[in-house]
């Protein structure tokens, strides 16, 4: 016992962490928060959430609460820049004649991966210690019904391993998780916890059997699936219609209903309102994208799960901000509020949308009577959210030696956003900044770069870069 009780305060003395990704932290209650020692991370307090506001508010403050995932935490960009960060600048105005008597603090507990179960905690927990005056939900339907599905686990994210889980107990919500004996013993062992993330990443399967759940659930999943002719991947299963859901996906459903249902409860008896904010997944706007017309069965619905989310948001009386209609009704195209933010396969919000997803929870609590504050004129966000964009996209390609195709669906990242900037803004100054672009990559190429690929890739970007100028000048003439 005492060389157990020796190792186990050796493990955390030495500040070792049970989430595999540094990023994160294990947090005993949602499974874990956001790492304040991530550098690129910036206004990340001791708990792990974007925000310093104490829940102390002896300046009587309205608050303003966030519920979300990766979303709403914002990871790619400065918190200034995130939705959450421009509702603090904007309804947190202390001075001048936009001041007067409302003085609101955002209080932003969004996390990456998060399903809707851990947004019923993390308000549980500590959003209602805020008292806040509003709270929004922000919802992903596209892998929050994967998330928040028990039956799913271990086929969304290998942060399932420590995801806490509600399963529909009769009348009530009961919480759980993938193995619940491991985990109420991880939550007073730190050392057990590190045992189990080794085992869980090399240890044979037969030790704990982690290896081995996660094989015979997704086999289970898989099964079920096929039953009706589906095969692919857990969060696709969001888009599958009532009448081609297996019963997994059917109790995925019923569980998300419940728990939108249970935070909804909680906010009413204090009466406080809730603005449900539905994000949808880019691709599919995208009337060609092939997951949509799978041989074998029936098509997939794109927008689905958006509706039927929000479906569910209006029936338990919150007020509904829906990102795909907006988008639909507008003359904007998809691409021109999410992009790849420096990854191929990343399809979050950029800073036009944190921009737009701000203004629009202000226009909200505008309806609610809540706020008599005003967003910045959109043409004028908007220039400057696409202006930051831009710049961020430069500053990333020289400074990343990427392969070559890589790159090049880069720039042609790098042509939207300008096309975007363009529209928005002085055309001069978005020249000014492709010039930088381009001064920067002579420089890269000179002192870092020696291969072929990259003068492939150098020739690629005087190519883009002559097309987009010559765009820009033309806009200049008109």
């Amino acid at each position: 016992m005492l060389v157990l009780g020796a190792a186990e305060l050796t493990v955390r003395v030495a500040g070792v962490d049970l989430v595999s990704d540094e990023r994160l932290r294990y947090q005993p209650t949602l499974g874990w928060t956001s790492s304040p020692d991530w550098e690129p991370f910036d206004h990340v307090n001791p708990q792990g959430f974007r925000h310093q506001i104490q829940p102390a508010n002896p300046d009587g403050h309205r608050r303003l609460v966030i519920l979300g995932d990766s979303f709403s935490f914002g990871g790619s960009f400065p918190f200034a820049q995130t939705f959450s960060g421009r509702l603090q600048e904007w309804l947190g105005v202390t001075e001048g004649p936009e001041a007067g008597d409302e003085i609101w603090d955002v209080i932003n507990l969004a996390a990456g991966g998060y399903g809707t179960g851990q947004q019923l905690l993390a308000l549980r927990e500590f959003g209602l210690d805020f008292e806040p005056d509003a709270v929004v939900l922000q919802v992903f339907p596209f892998n929050d019904l994967c998330n928040n599905n028990l039956r799913q686990g271990f086929t969304c994210s290998f942060l399932d391993f420590h995801r806490p889980y509600f399963v529909v107990d009769g009348d009530e919500l009961r919480l759980t998780y993938l193995n619940p004996r491991q985990a109420r013993i991880r939550h007073w062992s730190r050392l057990f916890g590190l045992l189990e993330l080794r085992a869980k990443w090399g240890f044979p399967e037969s030790w704990i059997g982690i290896s081995g759940d996660r094989k015979s659930r997704a086999g289970a999943l898989l099964q079920e699936g096929r039953a009706v002719g589906l095969t692919f991947r857990s969060n696709l299963y969001s888009l599958v219609p009532d009448s081609d859901q297996s019963e997994v996906i059917r109790s995925g459903w019923q569980v998300t209903e419940r728990l939108i249902g249970e935070i909804a409860d909680l906010l009413a008896e204090r009466g406080v309102p809730l603005i449900g904010v539905v994000i949808p997944y880019v691709d599919t706007f995208d009337e060609d994208w092939p997951q949509l017309r799978p041989s074998g069965h029936p098509p997939l619905v794109a927008d689905y799960s958006t509706e039927r989310i929000e479906r569910i948001l209006r029936e338990a009386g919150a007020r509904v901000v829906s990102m795909r209609e907006r988008i639909l009704s507008g003359e904007d195209k998809p691409y021109e509020y999410f992009y790849p933010n420096g990854r191929d396969n990343d399809r979050h919000i950029n800073l036009r949308g944190h921009f737009v997803i701000a203004r629009w929870i202000v226009e909200e609590l505008g309806v609610l009577g809540l706020s008599r504050r005003r967003a910045p004129v959109a043409a004028a966000g908007l220039c400057e959210a696409d202006l930051r964009a831009l710049d961020q996209q430069i500053r990333w390609l020289p400074q990343n030696a990427l392969p070559q195709p890589e790159a090049v669906g880069q720039l042609r990242n790098l042509a939207n956003i300008a096309a975007e900037a363009m529209r928005t803004c002085r055309t001069d100054v978005v020249v000014e900044m492709l010039l930088r672009l381009r001064s920067q990559l002579e420089e890269d190429s000179s002192s870092q770069h020696d291969s072929e690929d990259f003068e492939t890739l150098v020739d690629e970007v005087d190519e883009r870069l002559d097309f987009i100028r010559s765009g820009l000048c033309i806009a200049c003439e008109d």
